[in-house]
């Protein structure tokens, strides 16, 4: 349960406002450790959740 609610949380990160956001603006908004942070990024890409933009932010994908 704890794990789904740092991935929503990491989520919950993307607004309007910020549509993209770095590896370190994403373990600094969400307080948690990198390499957690890490991991909960690749699942939630493998997932079509996040996308990878072509200046290595991470945006909101479609699914």
């Amino acid at each position: 349960m704890r794990t789904v609610q740092r991935a929503i949380d990491v989520l919950g990160l993307f607004s309007d406002q910020r549509p993209a956001l770095s590896l370190k603006e994403i373990v600094s908004g969400s307080g948690l450790p990198k390499t957690t942070v890490l991991r909960l990024l690749q699942t939630l890409r493998v997932n079509g959740l996040l996308w990878l933009d072509e200046h290595g932010r991470y945006i909101a994908g479609p699914a």
